[in-house]
This record gives C-alpha cells, structure tokens and sequence, in this order.
C-alpha cells in the first residue's frame, strides 16, 4: 500500500520527505475508516439479532432491558 501511495504522491508537488509522513497519515485513516464501518456493521447486526432473541422468550425482562437501551 505505501508503494501505491507514493506513486500517487509523485503526481503533486509536495517534497519527497514529506511522503513516509503522508502515507503513514492516509494508512491510519483508512484503517480507522475501515474500523468504524466494522463496528457500525457489527452493532445494526448485533442489535438485529438480539431483538429477535428478546423477541421470542416468553419473559418480559429482556424486553424491558432491550427498549431502555
């Protein structure tokens, strides 16, 4: 990924030692873009699930728990 970015860094007039700085940059916000749509992903599947389970038992605690959050 770095080489990537650094072919793509040649095309602007930024310095060459600006580059290992600006790609660790733009890694780190990839990485935390792709954790945040994991975990926005995970808690709507979570959450689906867990309602269909709360759902189905005969107890009213669990429903009282899930609707108050």
């Amino acid at each position: 990924m770095e080489h990537i970015l650094t072919n793509l860094l040649r095309f602007t007039q930024i310095p060459e030692s600006f580059y290992p700085a600006i790609t660790a940059l733009i890694s780190l916000l990839l990485v935390a873009a792709l954790a945040f749509i994991v975990y926005a992903l995970a808690r709507i599947l979570i959450k689906t699930l867990i309602l269909g389970i709360t759902r189905r038992t005969t107890n009213n605690f669990d429903d009282i728990l899930y609707d108050s959050g």
